[in-house]
């Protein structure tokens, strides 16, 4: 029953919360996913914000809008469930276990500004993402067998929800020298802090609750900075750090139940963690030829070891380095093609045990163009980019034991766990013999394969002045 009010009161502050950060997977514009995410060394524009403020100053005050969207072709696909591993009731949980295909993408649009002040050594930036399939969603779940009793199935950790909420960008960059510059700025996401008052009039039947909610609105920010040193015409050196950054929800519920007025009321404290992103620091040069044929080379360090999962607990997951590769080639003074490949590794380790952390290697591929206009005197950039992420497929299975001896499930138990204690007496109302070994709803026993990939295009268009 106390579970019941819970979710009643959870379901009714829920709505405060957001997804998080789109640009951690596709990167910020169209000219970075083109190349792969590589431009912490070069980019200038608004998007610079998020790969790196330093750059501000090297551009020109312009205002941009921008289409993004994401075609979502990953599948989790659940093994066959074996016989005489059923707990109590498994049949009648609300969902069936089913496999997990084809999840929603994302659509959205990019709004950005680039000003200079005072001179052409100081800018401030500004992007936004805004999803068009609506605000201010969160969604949550349990990484072990707590899921049956809910949705059922499994999800992927990192790269579903992380791509499908607003977040906003802001930079400010001072060029010291004309081949020196630094920056620093913040990246901000929704957070929300809800009290829920609850009384229930008859404890007995629970589907009548009494509600009141307290939210109070709010936003968490990560601080992001950056470096640039432009030494030579042909080299171009950045550096970039962004900590971590998580949309979160906050709280309590505190439950009456009538008859009980005199008791002291029962608190159920709240904390939810979503779309997690790990700080980070990037390094990125990149060279630049005579005739503006330009590469650059970029590396990422993701301190994926502080994650915390939708429960705010540390989730185990290791540290990681991606690699991306871009290069930029001028066709003509007014078009270029663009391209970039990238390697990002899985932080989540074999989830052979209780969780159900769902996360794949992914390689990334990028190809655009960009054009320079002329429009009634005015300058005008368009860029095109589409992205792939393949995420090679791998095949998860739990650690059954010989011996059959599984430990009962409680608090910090990471091996696969026994939801019925082992008796050694029959009771009233069960068998002993049908208690012993191994008996569980976790939606990931015995195992699941996951894989396949997302596409990802986007358009800007950008009015310099």
């Amino acid at each position: 029953m106390r579970s019941i009010l819970f979710a009643a009161a959870l379901g009714a502050s829920l709505p405060v919360g957001a997804h998080a950060n789109p640009f951690d997977l596709f990167g910020a514009g169209a000219r970075a996913q083109a190349m792969g995410g590589a431009v912490a060394a070069l980019s200038s524009d608004y998007m610079a914000t998020f790969h790196n403020p330093a750059g501000l100053p090297f551009g020109r005050n312009e205002i941009g809008l921008g289409i993004v969207g994401s075609f979502n072709r990953t599948s989790i696909l659940l093994s066959p469930r074996p016989s005489g591993y059923d707990p109590p009731a498994y049949g009648q949980r609300l969902n069936p276990r089913v496999d997990r295909e084809d999840p929603d993408g994302v659509l959205g649009a990019t709004v950005g500004l680039t000003l200079k002040l005072f001179d052409d050594d100081v800018a401030i930036g500004a992007a936004f993402f805004v999803p068009f399939d609506g605000f201010a969603r969160m969604r949550t779940a349990f990484p072990d067998e707590q899921e049956q009793y809910f949705t059922n199935r499994l999800r992927f950790e990192l790269v579903g929800d992380r791509a499908a909420g607003e977040v906003i960008a802001l930079g400010l960059g001072y060029r010291l020298l004309p081949w020196f510059s630094m920056g620093m700025g913040l990246m901000v996401v929704p957070a929300a802090r809800t009290i829920n008052n609850v009384y229930t009039p008859n404890s007995t039947d629970p589907s009548t609750s009494l509600i009141n909610v307290d939210i109070e609105q709010s936003a968490r920010a990560a601080l992001t900075a950056g470096l640039r040193v432009d030494p030579y015409d042909w080299l171009r050196i950045g550096a970039a750090f962004q900590d971590e950054l998580f949309v979160g929800l906050e709280g309590y519920n505190q439950v009456q139940l009538r008859g009980d007025e005199d008791a002291e009321p029962i608190i159920q404290p709240l904390n939810v963690v979503r779309q997690y992103s790990p700080p980070r620091l990037s390094g990125s040069v990149a060279l630049v030829a005579p005739n503006g044929l330009t590469g650059t080379v970029e590396g990422t360090w993701q301190g994926w070891s502080n994650y915390l999962d939708a429960r705010a607990e540390l989730a185990g997951f290791e540290d990681t380095y991606d690699w991306k590769l871009g290069v930029e080639y001028p066709v003509n003074p007014r078009t270029y093609f663009r391209g970039g490949v990238g390697w990002s590794p899985s932080p989540v380790p074999p989830q052979t045990g209780r969780t159900n952390y769902v996360d794949n290697d992914r390689v990334v591929l990028g190809l655009g163009a960009g054009r320079d206009f002329e429009v009634w005197g005015e300058e005008l950039t368009v860029d095109l980019a589409i992205q792939l992420h393949a995420l090679l497929v791998e095949e998860t299975r739990k650690t059954v034991r010989a011996d059959g001896d599984y430990p009962d499930c409680a608090e910090g138990v990471t091996e696969l766990c026994d939801e019925v204690p082992d008796l050694a007496e029959d009771t009233p109302l069960q068998r002993a013999a049908d208690t012993q070994g191994l008996q569980t709803g976790n939606p990931g026993f015995p195992g699941y394969t996951h894989g396949g990939y997302i596409m990802a295009a986007s358009i800007d268009v950008k009015w310099r002045f």
